[in-house]
């Protein structure tokens, strides 16, 4: 035990002082795992880091979320909106052809994993304040009326005969407006991962007998990011209907400067997984008409490791061979 905290110990000083690596970071992550409580965000990076095919946690319920919302109705858009079909209703309203598109499931009686799944956890992945502008409620009310309305019947959620013909108008266009509602927010932003980091920091301390210096890593926060962006590159997630998603390095555009961030691929949706505000062209040696061609879309440079300089670098993977040999 006294080895292990040793260890921890080295690989924080590393951070500090601005000499660690990609596989510094991997280590730490995995050593202080278990040792993590209210730190959820850190937690699931770590998590990430031990298991990269993914099942569950926060990033895999955002991804198999939005994926679910996007393929369902992509299928039943392809199902119904024919030509033959728009062509005879040219004349009705936008509402009618987004409510064909929504129709994937009936309310009356939902499937048990696609209820959890696109309503129930449809739900948190929306904002509050959508909720709150389209409705009134904010997301607990929103799950408490939804669960009002359902019984669980075995596999189903069987509509509950207890609601008004007005509240069932309400209740139709509240779960067409959950299951119609996909946002670009990712799973974590930069602050967030950070500020778990040091918090849970803090919190190991004691045990570690070791105090930190937190403004020193907050000076290397660039640096610590890529890093666990580049330790995610490749991961995979299981999604509903058996398919995968995988996650990548990518970048985000940014007022002419790209910024690095990680993004899932899900079949044909990309789904944003982690953004950041570090800039592409600090960590990659390519100009920037180049590094926007790589916007949304997988990066070259998958590598994180420091040049000769000793500056951190993402890097291509014969580049990144021959860094490592020096």
């Amino acid at each position: 035990m006294q080895k292990k905290i040793q260890k921890i110990r080295q690989r924080i000083a590393a951070i500090e002082s601005g000499i660690f690596d990609e596989d510094d970071i991997k280590l730490l992550l995995i050593e202080i795992r278990e040792k993590l409580k209210g730190e959820s965000f850190l937690k699931e990076i770590c998590d990430f880091v031990a298991h990269s095919d993914r099942n569950k946690g926060i990033c895999h319920k955002k991804v198999n979320v939005r994926y679910a919302k996007l393929k369902l109705a992509e299928d039943n858009f392809k199902r119904i909106l024919t030509s033959d079909f728009i062509e005879k209703n040219r004349n009705l309203s936008e509402r009618l052809f987004s409510d064909k598109v929504l129709s994937y499931i009936q309310n009356e009686k939902i499937q048990k994993d696609l209820f959890e799944l696109l309503i129930l956890s449809g739900i948190d992945d929306i904002e509050d304040e959508l909720f709150l502008k389209y409705y009134k409620l904010n997301k607990s009310q929103v799950v408490r009326l939804i669960k009002k309305s359902y019984k669980l019947d075995k596999s189903f959620y069987i509509q509950k005969n207890i609601l008004t013909q007005t509240g069932l108008v309400i209740l139709d266009d509240l779960l067409k407006f959950i299951r119609g509602t996909v946002t670009g927010k990712p799973a974590f932003s930069e602050q967030e991962i950070i500020d778990d980091f040091i918090l849970g920091l803090k919190r190991l301390s004691a045990e570690l007998n070791y105090k930190p210096d937190f403004d020193k890593i907050k000076m290397n926060k660039s640096d610590l990011i890529v890093c666990i962006i580049s330790l995610l590159h490749d991961s995979t997630f299981k999604l509903f209907d058996g398919a995968t998603g995988i996650g990548f390095i990518s970048l985000h555009p940014q007022d002419n400067e790209p910024e690095i961030c990680l993004m899932s691929d899900a079949g044909n949706f990309i789904v944003p997984l982690i953004t950041t505000n570090v800039k592409a062209s600090d960590y990659i040696d390519c100009k920037n008409d180049q590094l926007r061609e790589y916007e949304f879309k997988k990066i070259p440079w998958t590598n994180c490791l420091r040049n000769e300089q000793n500056i951190m670098k993402l890097m291509k993977c014969e580049a990144a061979v021959r860094c490592s040999n020096l």
